[in-house]
Order: structure tokens, then sequence, then C-alpha cells
């Protein structure tokens, strides 16, 4: 007879890492996309002064 605890521990910690892994992927492609849109706009503010 499987050890019934220990299996859902188990699956409560991978689902936890899933949920670390999915928000370090979601943090890190939202700070890029923010950066990108400061340096356009930057760059359009750059344009529209020259």
């Amino acid at each position: 007879m499987p050890n019934l605890p220990l299996a859902r521990t188990d699956l409560r910690y991978s689902s936890s890492i899933r949920r670390l892994i999915i928000g370090q992927i979601f943090q890190a492609t939202y700070l890029e996309n923010l950066s990108l849109f400061w340096k356009s706009r930057n760059y359009q503010t750059l344009e529209k002064h020259a």
C-alpha cells in the first residue's frame, strides 16, 4: 500500500515549484518587455527633440 501523505506532499511540492518557475519566467519576460517599452519611449522622445 503506497504512503498517501507522502504522495500528497510531493504533489503539493511539485505544484509549488511549478508555480515558482512560472512566476520567475513571467517576471523575467515582464521586466524585459517593460525595459524594451521604456527604451522605445526614450528613443521616440530623443527623435522628437533632435
